[in-house]
C-alpha cells in the first residue's frame, strides 16, 4: 500500500527546511503589514540594512539623524537599483534610469510610417545611441569611482560631484558623450519627427527631460522635478529624482515608536507555532532563489546570509523555539520622478527580467528568541565566538566585532543551563526588512504603485 506524509499544525516530523524558515519569516513581515499572503514580488533583505530616512526625528540620537539630501541618497540607491526578483534582495549591476533613458532615445511611435529606406536608417541612429549612452553610462561610473577616491585622498576639496568635473579631464569627457548624444537625437528626432509629426511629440518631450537628468548627472546644476540633489560620502551631486512617501510622517512614525517601547504588545513570529499555517508546497515566493549559493537562515554570518556557512541548527527537535519580533514595523513609499513617462511604456521589453522596488518595509526593535537542543546550542555558540558571528535570518550578533555602520548592531545573551539564546537590536535605529518589487513592463498598470508617492518628502 502506498503511504503519505500529512502536514500537521506544528513543526513537521522531519522539521523547518531552511527554505520554509525564510518563508515563515517572509509570511510573518507580509501579515504584520496587512497583507493575506507573501507575493512573489515581495523579498526580503539578507541583513539588517539600517533605513536611512528619518530625516524629521527628534527622538534618534543627533549623529544617527540624516539631512533630507542624506534620506534621498538612500531613496535613490535602493530605488534605482535594478534587482533580480528572488526571495532575498540580490543587486543587478543595472540602474533604472540608464536603462529608461537608452530605451526612450530609441523608441518610436507604434503603427506604420516608415519606408523600408527610413527604417534602416532609424535602425542605424538606434544602435548608435544604444552604443553612445553605453560609453556614457560607462564613463559616469568611472568618474564618480574617482570622485570617491580623490574625496578619500583629500577630504574637502571636491564638495560636490560638479566640482570635481569642474576641474578635471572628466569634465571634458562627460560633456563629449553628451554630445555625441545629443548629435544622434538631434538627427533621430529631426527623421521621426517627418515621418510621424505630432505622433512623436510625447516622445520628443519625454526625451527633452531625460537629457535634462543626464545633464545634471554629470555636474551642471539643473533645476527642476526631474533632478535631486542627495548628499554620500563622497560629497553632493545631482541624480534623477525619485520621490519617497513623506518622510516627515515616518519620521514621526519612529519616534512614536521609540517612545512606545517596552509599552505596546510586539509583532511577533512564531516559526514553531505559524509553519503549519502555511502550504509550502503551493508557496510561489521562493521560486527563483537557489538556496544552494548560501542562504542560510542559521548561519555563521559575517553579516549577509550569502557570506557565511550554515550553522546546523535541529529544527526537528521537540526543544526547538524560534520567536522573531518587532516593536513596529511599516511601509516608506519609492517612485522615479517625473521623467518616467509610464504612458510610453508600451514597447518596454525588461529583457533581462529585473524589477525595482516600489516600497519598503522598515521595521523597528528587533529581537530573537531561540531555543534548542544541546548539539544546536554549541554549534550556535561556536559560530558567536568565531569571526563571522551567528546570524538568524536578516540579523546577527558576534563576540568578536559588531556591525558595520549601514547595519544594525545587535547583541546576543546565552543561557548554557536552558541552550536558549536572545538577540536583541543594540540600537534605536530602523531597520529596512525588505522591499515590494515591480517589474517594470509594457502593462503601464504595473507603475501605478510608484505614482501615487510623488513629490511627498517633507
Amino acid at each position: 500500500m502506498k503511504t503519505t506524509t500529512k502536514r500537521v499544525l506544528g513543526v513537521k516530523a522531519t522539521g523547518l527546511t531552511n527554505e520554509e524558515m525564510w518563508e515563515v519569516y517572509a509570511q510573518g513581515i507580509a501579515q504584520a503589514m496587512g497583507l493575506p499572503n507573501t507575493g512573489d514580488n515581495f523579498v526580503l533583505t539578507g541583513n539588517s540594512l539600517i533605513a536611512n530616512l528619518a530625516a524629521f526625528s527628534k527622538a534618534l540620537p543627533p549623529s544617527a539623524i540624516p539631512t533630507v539630501p542624506q534620506a534621498l541618497a538612500q531613496v535613490y540607491a535602493l530605488g534605482n537599483t535594478q534587482i533580480v526578483e528572488q526571495g532575498i534582495y540580490t543587486q543587478s549591476m543595472n540602474r533604472f534610469f540608464s536603462e529608461y533613458a537608452t530605451y526612450i532615445d530609441g523608441l518610436i511611435p507604434p503603427g506604420a510610417g516608415p519606408t523600408p529606406t527610413q527604417e534602416s536608417q532609424i535602425r542605424l541612429l538606434q544602435q548608435s545611441l544604444i552604443e553612445a549612452n553605453a560609453v556614457y553610462d560607462a564613463d559616469l561610473q568611472k568618474a564618480l569611482a574617482a570622485w570617491k577616491l580623490q574625496g578619500e585622498a583629500f577630504p574637502g576639496k571636491y564638495p560636490t560631484f560638479q566640482s570635481f568635473v569642474n576641474q578635471s579631464a572628466w569634465g571634458q569627457t562627460l560633456n563629449t558623450d553628451t554630445s555625441v548624444i545629443s548629435g544622434y537625437n538631434s538627427q533621430l528626432n529631426s527623421l521621426l519627427t517627418e515621418i510621424f509629426g505630432d505622433k512623436y511629440l510625447a516622445i520628443q518631450t519625454n526625451k527633452q527631460v531625460v537629457d535634462n537628468v543626464r545633464t545634471g548627472q554629470q555636474g551642471t546644476i539643473v533645476f527642476g522635478p526631474s533632478v535631486m540633489e542627495v548628499n554620500t560620502d563622497a560629497g553632493n551631486m545631482i541624480v534623477p529624482r525619485y520621490d519617497p512617501s513623506s518622510l516627515s510622517t515616518f519620521s514621526s512614525w519612529v519616534d512614536s515608536t521609540i517612545a512606545q517601547h517596552g509599552k505596546a504588545t510586539p509583532i511577533k513570529i512564531d516559526f514553531t507555532q505559524s509553519a503549519g499555517k502555511y502550504d509550502f508546497s503551493k508557496s510561489s515566493y521562493f521560486r527563483n532563489t537557489n538556496f544552494k549559493t548560501n542562504y542560510f537562515f542559521f548561519s555563521a554570518s559575517g553579516g549577509t546570509s550569502r557570506s557565511g556557512t550554515k550553522v546546523d541548527i535541529d529544527t526537528s527537535s521537540s526543544s526547538f523555539k524560534c520567536t522573531l519580533m518587532f516593536d513596529a514595523i511599516t511601509n516608506v513609499q519609492l517612485a522615479p520622478g517625473v521623467w518616467l513617462d509610464t504612458s510610453l511604456l508600451y514597447d518596454y521589453k525588461n529583457p533581462k527580467n529585473l524589477s525595482i522596488p516600489s516600497f519598503l518595509v522598515i521595521g523597528m526593535y528587533p529581537s530573537i528568541e531561540l531555543e534548542m537542543d544541546a548539539a544546536s546550542f554549541s554549534s550556535a555558540y561556536a559560530a558567536y565566538n568565531s569571526g563571522g558571528g551567528f546570524g538568524i535570518g536578516s540579523f546577527w550578533a558576534s563576540a568578536s566585532h559588531s556591525q558595520g555602520s549601514s547595519e544594525l548592531n545587535m547583541s546576543a545573551e546565552w543561557d548554557q543551563s536552558s541552550n536558549k539564546v536572545k538577540i536583541v537590536g543594540a540600537s534605536v535605529m530602523p531597520v529596512i526588512l525588505g522591499m515590494q518589487v515591480v517589474k517594470p513592463s509594457s502593462n503601464a498598470g504595473t507603475f501605478e504603485v510608484l505614482k501615487h508617492s510623488r513629490n511627498t518628502i517633507g
